[in-house]
């Protein structure tokens, strides 16, 4: 008998038993997990949005062991899924944030360079074109 049809029969005789007992299985988890989505701008490769957060999920399974590998399943295809939500979410609500509860930190030393004259004009044809 090939392990894949041993397993079936365990399986279908499991299913009788509870059946018979009249016994749902199957148990509600809560996942709690961690995560964060970072992303840089398109027009500005100097600015990295990094977002930290936590989230929860829940499954109906019979052993905690198959809720970790059911949540390692959906893992592996939340590639796209999280950060489409994340940036929906701040699309609704981004608006509603208070300057006065953001937090700066300056994270290096200031650079000092004298700026050529080419930078300088090209620095205010930006300021100028950013006013259209």
């Amino acid at each position: 008998m090939e392990n894949e049809e041993y397993e079936n029969e365990c399986e279908e005789l499991e299913n009788e038993i509870l059946e018979e007992i009249g016994e749902n299985p199957f148990k509600t988890y809560k996942v709690q997990f961690p995560y964060q989505v970072r992303f840089v701008l398109d027009d500005d490769e100097n600015t990295e949005i990094v977002i930290n957060t936590k989230s929860e999920e829940f499954y109906h399974s019979r052993t905690k062991k198959d809720v970790l590998l059911m949540k390692e399943l959906g893992d592996s295809h939340s590639h796209i899924s999280l950060p489409k939500y994340i940036i929906n979410y701040l699309n609704e609500n981004l608006l509603t944030v208070s300057p006065e509860n953001c937090h700066l930190t300056f994270t290096g030393e200031p650079l000092v360079s004298e700026m050529t004259e080419k930078e300088l004009r090209n620095f205010q044809r930006e300021i100028l074109s950013a006013n259209d």
